[in-house]
């Protein structure tokens, strides 16, 4: 269905250095350039404008667009993949310091 499994490979392309500005976008009427939310808000027009879809996948599709977002969120405010990998280790490690502290 549309969306497929769109989240892990939006990942393996945040994993591999992608860009997450000035995207380049190939079409009919040429190439523009776009943000990585940009895109995936196009995305999520795209699939929810397909005539006669089951509610069902829209549905699932919609899920994996918000799931794309909040990883492309995390690494634009991390700054990069692997600060947006680590954040969760790092969380961790300072509960357990705020822990021992008492």
């Amino acid at each position: 269905g549309p969306g497929g499994n769109f989240p892990s490979k939006v990942a393996a392309l945040l994993r591999a250095g992608a860009e997450l500005d000035d995207i380049c976008v190939r079409a009919v009427s040429g190439a523009s350039y776009m943000s990585a939310e940009n895109l995936l808000r196009q995305f999520w027009q795209f699939i929810n404008s397909i005539p006669g879809t089951n509610p069902a996948v829209i549905a699932g599709a919609n899920e994996k667009c918000i799931e794309a977002g909040r990883m492309i969120q995390g690494v634009r405010s991390a700054g990069s993949w692997k600060a947006y990998i680590r954040r969760p280790l790092k969380d961790v490690c300072a509960l357990r310091g705020l822990v021992t502290k008492g």
